[in-house]
């Protein structure tokens, strides 16, 4: 069995202190300031040996993935870190339970994302009927703005409702956008011209 401190969510129960405080004595944020200072692409780099790869189906190397974001990044075009905790999968709970319980942990994770690639914003997308993770997440964005932690940074929570669940880019751009969000048939195979 898995020992408490060798967990990389140390409150998924719940029974912890909830606030920062009670985070940092948990090791959330422990050496979070070092990493960051040794630069972006230290980050990537560290990311791409690592091997880590999403879990969106087709098992991309975040290493890449980010290395990409990093080069194409721009003041005129900045990036953008979304964290999907929507729960799209049927009869999953990670993304509630980890927000709810570990909002300090899986912010840390994305503002270090979001310094390694040039990003402006983080925003975290939730479905409306998660309120304690909503609540949760926006009391641990507070603190965090309290703390100084990221004055220069967009950090957002919003509703999710309005963010398609297809994988459309033109969706998920409108609605991280602030505007009402549709899925649109197009055609992507070019065969039927010929």
């Amino acid at each position: 069995m898995l020992a408490d401190r060798d967990r990389v969510f140390t409150n998924l129960y719940g029974d912890g202190d909830w606030r920062l405080a009670g985070a940092q004595r948990r090791g959330d944020w422990d050496g979070t300031r070092e990493i960051i200072l040794k630069g972006r692409d230290w980050i990537v780099n560290e990311v791409k040996e690592s091997g880590l790869r999403g879990r969106g189906g087709a098992g991309f190397p975040t290493g890449r993935k980010w290395a990409t974001v990093q080069t194409y990044a721009s003041p005129a075009v900045p990036a953008t870190v979304v964290v999907n905790g929507a729960e799209g999968e049927p009869g999953s709970f990670k993304d509630r339970i980890l927000l709810r319980r570990n909002p300090y942990a899986v912010l840390e994770g994305a503002l270090i994302a979001a310094d390694a690639v040039g990003a402006d914003r983080v925003l975290v997308a939730l479905k409306r009927s998660f309120v304690r993770a909503v609540a949760s997440v926006q009391r641990a964005i507070d603190e965090f703005r309290r703390a100084g932690w990221i004055d220069d940074l967009e950090v957002v929570a919003f509703d999710r409702r309005n963010i398609c669940t297809a994988k459309r880019r033109r969706c998920l751009k409108r609605s991280t956008g602030g505007r009402r969000s549709r899925a649109y048939n197009r055609r992507t195979d070019t065969a039927w011209r010929r």
